[in-house]
């Protein structure tokens, strides 16, 4: 049996310098957000979204898998 391979795309910053969430910013049609999870998932079996926990459940982050970090 072949091992399947999973991809974890961190998403969880505070977005300080930038001053609103980098996961929902808009490029072309798509966020970035996407655009990370699409890429990866053209290379592994699943992909799963790491973020703040105060984070899961947000508009660009509710389509994904998610691992809440709580540090």
């Amino acid at each position: 049996m072949k091992p399947v391979l999973h991809g974890l795309v961190l998403a969880g910053g505070r977005s300080r310098r930038m001053g609103t969430d980098k996961a929902a910013i808009r490029f072309g049609q798509r966020t970035l957000l996407s655009r990370a999870v699409a890429q990866l998932r053209s290379a592994v079996g699943h992909v799963y979204v790491s973020c703040r926990a105060e984070q899961d459940g947000s508009d660009s982050r509710a389509p994904y898998a998610v691992i809440a970090d709580p540090v």
